[in-house]
C-alpha cells in the first residue's frame, strides 16, 4: 500500500464511521482504524498522517461507548428475539478496562479532541489516548481553579493556616521525627 491508497482507505473507513448502525460494524471501523495507523507508523509516515488514523479510531471508539451505553441502558437490542441472551459488553469482547477507557474518552467534545490534535500536530508529536485523557484532566483542573474565588497561591497558606491553629489548641499533636524524608509516616 501506498500512501494514495491509505489515504483511500482512510476516506473509506471514514465513511463506514458516518454510517455505522451496530455495535459490530463500529468495532470493525476501530479495528480498520487501528491497521492504518500501524501501517502509517510502521511505513514511517509523517505523523500527521499517523495521527489521523486515530482521530478515526477516536471516532470509532466515541461511536462504539455510545452505542452499548444506549444499549445497556435499555437492557439489549429491543427488537431481538424472545428467550436470546442479554446483549452485554462481554457479547462483544470488551474488557472492564476497555470500557472504562472508552467511556471517558467518549466523554471529551469533539472540539477539545480536535484541539489536542491540532496541538499536537503543531509540535510534531504522536497522539495517544493517554494522551489525549491527560490533556483534557488538565483543561478540567485548569478550568476549575480559573473559577475558584481564591487565587491557587493562597491555598496552602490557608492550609498551613489551619494546621498552625490546630496545633496550637492542642487539637493536633505534630512531631516532626513522626515522618520520613520523603513526608509519610513512619512505621
Amino acid at each position: 500500500m501506498d500512501i494514495g491508497e491509505f489515504e483511500q482507505q482512510l476516506a473509506r473507513t471514514s465513511q463506514r464511521l458516518q454510517a455505522v448502525s451496530s455495535v459490530r460494524a463500529a468495532v470493525a471501523v476501530l479495528l480498520s482504524a487501528k491497521q492504518l495507523r500501524r501501517w502509517a507508523h510502521d511505513h514511517h509516515r509523517d505523523i500527521v498522517v499517523e495521527n489521523e488514523a486515530w482521530l478515526l479510531r477516536i471516532g470509532a471508539i466515541g461511536s462504539v461507548a455510545s452505542m452499548l451505553i444506549e444499549l445497556l441502558k435499555h437492557g439489549g437490542d429491543r427488537r431481538s428475539a424472545v428467550g436470546r441472551p442479554k446483549v452485554t459488553r462481554v457479547t462483544f469482547g470488551i474488557t472492564r478496562k476497555q470500557w472504562e477507557r472508552w467511556r471517558k474518552i467518549a466523554a471529551i467534545p469533539e472540539s477539545a479532541v480536535d484541539e489536542y490534535l491540532a496541538s499536537v500536530n503543531a509540535s510534531r508529536y504522536r497522539a495517544t489516548d493517554n494522551g489525549l485523557m491527560r490533556w483534557w484532566d488538565s483543561r478540567q483542573d485548569a478550568g476549575e481553579s480559573n473559577n475558584d474565588s481564591a487565587s491557587p497561591s493562597w491555598v496552602p497558606i490557608k492550609f498551613t493556616q489551619i494546621w498552625v491553629n490546630l496545633i496550637g489548641a492542642g487539637l493536633v499533636c505534630f512531631n516532626p521525627g513522626q515522618f520520613n524524608s520523603r513526608g509519610n509516616a513512619k512505621t
